[in-house]
C-alpha cells in the first residue's frame, strides 16, 4: 500500500511537473515552426508564419500577427494566401480526446 502511495504521488508529481513547462515549451515560434514544417511536408509550399501570441488554457487560443502560403513550387505566382491579424480558438477538451482516440 505505501509503493501504490508513493508511486501516485510521483506520477501526480511528473503531470505537475510537464503541466507547469508546457507554457515554456509550446511558445508561438515554436508552434509556428511546427506548422510550416507539416505545410511543407504535406504541399510542398512555404508557410510563413508570425504567432503574436498563445494561450492554452481554458482554450486553445492563437493571434496570428501574419501568415503567408506560397503557390505551388516554381509556379513563379505570387502568394497563394495572405492573412493579416487574425485569432483561432478551438476547445481544448474536444481536441484532447480526439487525440486521444487517434492514439488508442
Amino acid at each position: 500500500m505505501k509503493k501504490l502511495l508513493i508511486a501516485l504521488i510521483v506520477i501526480v508529481g511528473i503531470v505537475a511537473v510537464a503541466v507547469a513547462a508546457l507554457p515554456f515549451i509550446l511558445t508561438g515560434d515554436f508552434v509556428a515552426e511546427k506548422v510550416a514544417a507539416a505545410v511543407k511536408e504535406r504541399t510542398g509550399r512555404d508557410l510563413t508564419l508570425r504567432i503574436d501570441s498563445l494561450s492554452l488554457f481554458p482554450d486553445l487560443k492563437a493571434r496570428v500577427e501574419s501568415a503567408t502560403l506560397s503557390d505551388v513550387p516554381d509556379s513563379g505566382r505570387p502568394a497563394m494566401l495572405e492573412l493579416g491579424p487574425t485569432e483561432f480558438e478551438v476547445a481544448l477538451w474536444p481536441l484532447l480526446r480526439a487525440l486521444f482516440r487517434l492514439i488508442v
